[in-house]
């Protein structure tokens, strides 16, 4: 038996309930992991809540990513064996519980110089990051990047991705605490999205890669250069907003999200966050760690941020 989170409704932080449940048996093509590690990330209080488009069926255990050791293999699984340290992108059975069951081909192997909390925060944050930035944004070097909320998981990774490939990036935080971090991780500019009129004197912004359009896209437009593109990573409700500025300056506004993306554009986006990490050039910040019985606790604080975002939210498993 292990330790699983199961949704039996859909609401409030306190419908993630600890249960014991079977460990799932492999199948072929499919491996069995015993979690290390465990992301949190704010699309699964969407779907916790019930407000998210497309819904999983209830009961069911949430989560996405994860880190840890693999414990079994299914017949016909050729590129891992038992005691592999493996990174876990997608699983049959939900990563918020102690083991999950994969597609052989949802696992990557975890670089020897990460550490499981750092492997589990690659799947949903750097690819989205990727995908927003690279593919989605056509950011190019020497580009002008606008990070709009840039101290969790998602922003962090945008940082650190676009200062690789050469960008000039502008970030914004509400504590002086994200100042020191998104400079520590490259950030030419760190403006304070807290203070009033802190967008004052920013303008021919390249690429925009936006954390809660609901709030900002409106003032997004007006920083941008002709030619511009905003791609949408996050968004909690409506927003009215001028779409003659759009024109004026032949935006393009883009939304993003990884489910949702062409295989072909999750595949590159994989290899190249792969290749990055494995050099080296990428590194998660960790920010707070909770226990599987604190699940409730990391759902409020992936939202909320009640001390101000420092990283990746993540369950020790």
């Amino acid at each position: 038996m292990m330790k699983s989170i199961v949704v039996e409704k859909f609401g409030g932080p306190e419908v993630l309930q600890i249960q014991e449940k079977p460990i799932p048996e492999v199948v072929p093509k499919t491996v069995l992991v015993r979690l290390a590690s465990i992301g949190v990330n704010p699309y699964e209080t969407y779907l916790r809540a019930g407000i998210f488009p497309t819904l999983p069926q209830l009961p069911y255990t949430p989560g996405t990513d994860g880190a840890g050791v693999v414990e079994k293999v299914g017949e016909g699984v050729t590129n891992f064996k038992v005691g592999d340290r493996v990174i876990v992108y997608k699983s049959r059975t939900g990563t918020y519980a102690e083991y999950c069951l994969s597609d052989e081909s949802d696992l990557s192997h975890l670089p020897a110089n990460s550490t499981f909390h750092e492997g589990a925060s690659i799947g949903i944050p750097y690819l989205t990051a990727y995908l927003a930035l690279v593919i989605q944004g056509q950011a190019k070097p020497g580009e002008r990047i606008f990070v709009h909320g840039a101290t969790g998981g998602v922003g962090i990774a945008t940082v650190q991705i676009a200062k690789v490939l050469g960008m000039y990036v502008i970030a914004t935080t509400g504590t002086e605490e994200g100042k020191k971090l998104l400079l520590s991780q490259g950030a030419d500019v760190v403006l304070n999205h807290r203070e009033q009129d802190y967008l004052k004197d920013l303008s021919n912004v390249d690429v925009c890669i936006e954390m809660l359009a609901n709030v900002n896209l409106q003032a997004d437009l007006g920083v941008m250069a002709l030619n511009g593109r905003i791609s949408i990573v996050g968004c909690r409700g409506p927003i009215n907003i001028e779409p003659r500025v759009i024109m004026a300056k032949q935006l393009k506004v883009v939304g993003v999200m990884l489910r949702a993306a062409p295989q072909e554009d999750y595949d590159a986006s994989l290899k190249a966050v792969l290749e990055l990490l494995e050099s080296g050039k990428l590194k998660p910040i960790i920010g707070q760690v909770f226990k599987l019985s604190e699940t409730s606790d990391a759902h409020v604080e992936v939202i909320e941020h009640k001390n101000g975002s420092q990283g990746k939210v993540v369950i020790s498993a």
